[in-house]
């Protein structure tokens, strides 16, 4: 907007001076916003005054060098006038060689009515174009400033837990201003723009917010503006600059200064609630760990309703870096929405904990589950994600364990996820080059004779598996036929395949050699690995621990019962014996055992899953090695 002094500069032909004692830089920046002529002929008619627009400047013309009481008396009517419209300033025009003998009276009324006197010596000047370039000047500034407004308004969050809203209206303010912008309290530093700007303006702020004194460099320029009232706080917006700030770019500043202060009390309101909210969700999360589910669900009732009203629920266990904890918990949330409670570990600060409730006989929570995967996947190799199964909403202490299991072997697996070691197989963790050297050595007597391999490699999987009956029953075959295959490759092995350890063994060869997963070799290493050296991969071992420890959890001797049917080659009579229990005690401890393993016992593949577990945990039964004594070709 224009103003006094840029009316001299923009105007010199007006030849307009101050007529103000000591100097006229304090009048220099009172903005106009108009100009009215008034010739003194006119004025002294006497006639009613027109309404001056305030702001407005009031040029009177004709007017002679020495004024006489007449003109006195007009001219303190029309100051009047003025101040009761807010006028801004009187100019009185003489020609260029006239003196201007203004008495004392006069200037004393127009200083206590804050009415400023200039002069002109140009009678003749087109004062009309001026009050239009006024006009166009004060059009300008308006767009200027509502585009200002519009671009400040626009750095607003459309969230309240933008944390990064603050930086970008600094940022804004920065760049509009050309100047060092930063908002702060006394504790700390909120937002600083350009980053070196708070290495200048954090002395400034404690020099003028503590002395009142201003800043020592007088080639720079300054503002302090609060934010607004905050109890027990200081928030001001610190700007410095090597150029004065306009009046449209003051208002902007305080303009810039509120939006600030909502911005930051909407945030700390914001960060309440979410605290709030948070530590209820980890109380509910507590309770449900404590079985107490009736308690828990009052609770979630008043944040997300409905969210436990199923009877069971999965858990998963998120772990990364602590330092980027919040950050994979926030988007936990965003991911999971209201399907899920997301809350921290209260035992670490480096997991995630996930309880996803779901209906026993629906989704199993497999979409929420490849959502995780798929964040795992986003966030990198310093994530991984553990799973349980389905659980009662009572047992999810038990999940909970299962899930920590779980992800104690996602560790050691490429992708950093395992959910549930009951869902995990074996033969996906054991190194598949080393796994092929190793059966491809077993099976050698067996793929020499070719005529016997085709055969074999078909019916020895189902013929281990199952009696010689009910495997030639599965295979179409008779029962002796069943035995004549049995028989060759015992003897081509020189193996007994009677003993379950064995047959355990080279089952596994057979289902990793026609896996086909890792390409055929050309030629297979004279000493490939042992079958015990590769159970004793890491991820293995974690696996197996995984496995058993909710049977191990169980106050029954379910890992006993388990050795001993093992160790009997899965005889139930030889087992209740050696134990000293009835058959059917026996049967109901492996069915227990098949629940919490989520093996199938009657299959091959549970049993050897249940058989290599137990001795990778407690070193019984002993296991086959499953290696021959020379693998030549």
């Amino acid at each position: 907007m224009p103003t006094l002094g840029s009316l001299s500069t923009d105007h010199p032909e007006a030849r307009l001076v101050f007529l103000i004692p000591g100097g006229n830089k304090p009048y220099h920046d009172v903005p106009v916003t108009g100009l009215v002529v008034l010739p003194l002929a006119r004025l002294l008619e006497g006639r009613p005054l027109q309404p001056v627009p305030a702001g407005s400047i009031v040029v009177l013309t004709g007017t002679p060098g020495r004024f006489y009481s007449r003109d006195l008396a007009a001219v303190d009517r029309l100051l009047r006038h003025m101040s009761a419209h807010d006028a801004a300033a009187l100019v009185i025009t003489i020609s260029h060689d006239s003196r201007l003998a203004l008495p004392h009276a006069v200037r004393d009324l127009a200083d206590e009515l804050a009415i400023v006197l200039m002069a002109s010596t140009a009678p003749a000047y087109p004062w009309r174009g001026v009050h239009e370039t006024i006009q166009q000047g004060r059009v300008a500034a308006a767009e200027r400033t509502a585009s200002q407004m519009t671009a400040l308004v626009r750095q607003l969050p459309a969230q309240l837990a933008d944390h990064q809203a603050m930086q970008r209206i600094v940022d804004w303010l920065a760049t509009s201003l050309r100047a060092q912008v930063m908002v702060s309290e006394p504790e700390r530093v909120h937002a600083a723009s350009p980053a070196s700007a708070a290495e200048y303006l954090a002395p400034l702020v404690i020099r003028q917010t503590f002395t009142g004194t201003a800043p020592t460099s007088p080639a720079r320029h300054s503002q302090l503006v609060p934010l607004g009232a905050v109890r027990g706080r200081d928030p001001v917006l610190a700007v410095a600059r090597d150029t004065p700030f306009a009046s449209h770019e003051m208002q902007m500043l305080r303009h810039a200064a509120k939006l600030l202060g909502l911005v930051d009390q909407a945030q700390r309101e914001y960060g309440r609630v979410a605290d709030a909210t948070q530590a209820a969700r980890a109380a509910v999360a507590e309770l449900l760990f404590q079985s107490k589910v009736a308690t828990a669900r009052r609770i979630i009732d008043g944040l997300t309703p409905g969210l436990l009203d199923p009877e069971t629920a999965r858990v998963f266990v998120l772990e990364s870096e602590p330092a980027d904890n919040d950050r994979v918990r926030r988007r936990c949330e965003r991911l999971t929405a209201s399907k899920a409670l997301v809350v921290p570990d209260p035992s670490t600060d480096y997991r995630t904990l996930i309880i996803h409730p779901v209906q026993p006989d629906g989704d199993t929570s497999d979409a929420l589950s490849e959502e995780l995967i798929g964040l795992v996947r986003e966030l990198g190799p310093s994530v991984c994600l553990g799973g349980s199964g389905v659980y009662s909403m009572g047992l999810l202490a038990d999940a909970l364990q299962e899930a920590i299991g779980a992800l104690a072997l996602a560790r050691h697996l490429p992708d950093s996820v395992a959910l549930s070691a009951q869902e995990t197989k074996l033969i996906d963790l054991l190194p598949q080059p080393e796994a092929y050297a190793w059966a491809c050595c077993l099976l050698r007597p067996l793929m020499r004779a070719e005529a016997d391999w085709e055969q074999l490699r078909d019916t020895l999987p189902v013929a281990l598996a199952y009696s010689h009956s009910e495997a030639a029953r599965r295979l179409g075959l008779h029962r002796n036929t069943v035995t004549r295959h049995l028989g060759k490759a015992s003897e081509l092995l020189h193996m007994d395949l009677a003993a379950l350890t064995t047959r355990t063994a080279l089952a596994l060869a057979l289902e990793v050699v026609t896996r086909r997963q890792q390409p055929v070799p050309d030629r297979v290493c004279a000493t490939p690995p042992s079958l015990l050296s590769l159970l004793a991969a890491p991820e293995v071992a974690a696996w197996a621990a995984s496995l058993l420890r909710p049977a191990e959890q169980d106050r029954r001797p379910l890992i006993l019962t388990a050795e001993a049917w093992l160790t009997h080659d899965a005889h139930t009579e030889l087992t209740a014996r050696t134990l000293g229990v009835s058959q059917a005690t026996v049967r109901s401890r492996l069915r227990a055992l098949e629940h919490l393993t989520g093996r199938d016992l009657t299959s091959p593949c549970g049993m050897r899953d249940l058989l290599y577990a137990l001795h990778l945990v407690n070193g019984t039964p002993v296991v086959a090695p499953g290696t021959r004594v020379s693998c030549a070709a």
